[in-house]
């Protein structure tokens, strides 16, 4: 399955998103495609959405911080006006601390709460696999107008047994710059 990230750095320093690069080592290393959209370097809405239908994911995915939240979804409502209907799913600490008001956001088809790597595996195997999704712990899923509501998995005890983080995913030559 092909599932491509959108890293919104709105602090505009060049750093590498290790939320997306854990999450995508982990889909990786199950056999799975990822690439990524990244803002750090002033890409437009309009590119991104290039880069979006050339890859043609069967998922989206954002990681927010609180400061990264709004910018978020911003940019799922432009992919939402612009008749993308691909899922579009965000995790990271804003959705974690108040799942409540990240839900509430209809441009989002889910939300992660908590730990993303084997939630998100879960999620995309499931899915891939064109089976019933909306039981996966650590999800919470905006469905039919109302919410779906899932308890959290246990934390990863080792985490030596992740892969190591995917830098592959992004353009290391302008990173170093």
């Amino acid at each position: 399955m092909k599932v491509i990230f959108c890293y919104i750095n709105v602090m505009g320093i060049p750093y590498c998103d290790l939320r997306a690069a854990s999450l995508s080592a982990v889909l990786k290393a199950n056999g799975h495609e990822t690439s990524l959209i990244d803002f750090t370097f002033g890409l437009s809405y309009e590119k991104a959405l290039i880069q979006l239908k050339e890859f043609s994911p069967n998922l989206i995915c954002m990681s927010a911080r609180s400061t990264e939240f709004l910018p978020c979804v911003k940019f799922a409502e432009f992919l939402r006006s612009s008749s993308i209907k691909t899922p579009i799913f965000i995790g990271g600490s804003h959705p974690t601390i108040d799942p409540e008001d990240t839900i509430s956001n209809k441009c989002f088809d889910g939300i992660c709460i908590g730990e993303g790597e084997y939630a998100l595996l879960e999620l995309v195997e499931r899915i891939e696999k064109k089976q019933d999704y909306f039981d996966v712990k650590n999800f919470w899923f905006n469905s039919e107008n109302k919410v779906i509501k899932n308890p959290h998995r246990h934390l990863i005890e080792n985490l030596d047994e992740l892969p190591m983080y995917d830098y592959d995913l992004f353009d290391m030559k302008k990173y170093m710059k």
